[in-house]
């Protein structure tokens, strides 16, 4: 072999040799560091175990304190564009009774639950959120038994049960959870918290809810109504004679809720297929509410 190429050997040797520490030390120094950017299995279990919690803050639902705090402000709007709360005072009693009577359906809450009559002609019944839920002059002048008084009642009761005006307002202003909403409702910023009552009286007055949320309320306050001890036909035969009003009178309540025909047909097809005949009581209504 040529002298040259000996040397040339020799000289890739050393050469290697020479970096050979280097090159260790490199690699033990990026295998240190890419421990230190790994995470260890404790640091990964925190780090699962804070998402989970974060989620769970991100789902979960207003307190019911915090529910009370926008419903009240709510409550106020409504008598300011509405009309006043009913001087009768024996039927604000009497629908207040009805009302605790469904809302014991819900659960614990029930005795936070407060009912108002509204005076105002126009046919009507709403609810905002911890557990305010009026009804005006109007659609009681349309009613003709308790059982039909405890359908309404028990519609706007499931409203609030299944958190639909809250969960609107969440999709309104893009929230990833609850949390955000609780924060904006509890911090002490009045015109964030003004905008959220705004946007709520605007759904109770112009645009409405989504039209399944109304047939979840139609099926569920059937549900409440008839566990009550009342006839659970009580919502549809209301509906079936406010049916014959639709297009006839200027109201609200239709321009807010889905045809009033589509309500009846999931009904009929839905929640009264099991339904137990109950109390009408026809008479005490009469003799209450007129």
């Amino acid at each position: 072999m040529p002298v040259r190429f000996l040397v040339v050997g020799l000289a890739f040797a050393l050469a290697t040799l020479a970096t050979a520490p280097v090159m260790a030390a490199q690699k033990e120094k990026s295998e240190q560091e890419e421990k230190k950017k790994s995470p260890s299995d404790l640091e990964r279990g925190l780090m699962i175990f804070q998402s989970v919690i974060k989620t769970h803050k991100a789902s979960r639902r207003l307190s019911w304190k915090e529910e009370q705090k926008l419903g009240r402000a709510v409550a106020e709007q409504v008598f300011l564009r509405y009309g006043p709360r009913s001087r009768n005072e024996k039927i604000n009693k009497y629908v207040t009774l009805v009302g605790k009577t469904v809302a014991v359906r819900v659960g614990k809450r029930e005795a936070d639950y407060r009912f108002a009559v509204i005076d105002n002609r126009e046919p009507n019944a709403f609810a905002a959120p911890g557990g305010f839920v009026f009804i005006t002059t109007g659609l009681l002048k349309n009613l003709f038994s308790e059982a039909q008084l405890a359908g309404v009642l028990a519609h706007e009761v499931a409203h609030v049960s299944k958190g639909h005006m809250v969960n609107a307002i969440q999709r309104a202003r893009k929230l990833e959870g609850m949390a955000e909403l609780s924060a904006m409702l509890m911090n002490k910023n009045r015109n964030e918290f003004s905008q959220a009552v705004g946007e709520i009286t605007d759904i109770l007055f112009t645009k409405g809810l989504d039209k399944e949320k109304e047939f979840e309320s139609d099926r569920v306050g059937v549900e409440y109504a008839n566990q009550s001890g009342y006839d659970g036909r009580g919502l549809y035969e209301f509906l079936v004679s406010l049916r014959k009003k639709e297009g006839r009178e200027s109201s609200i309540f239709f321009s807010t809720h889905p045809p009033t025909y589509d309500r009846i047909k999931k009904l009929k097809r839905g929640a009264l297929q099991n339904i137990k005949r109950g109390q009408k009581l026809e008479k005490r209504f009469m003799a209450m509410a007129r």
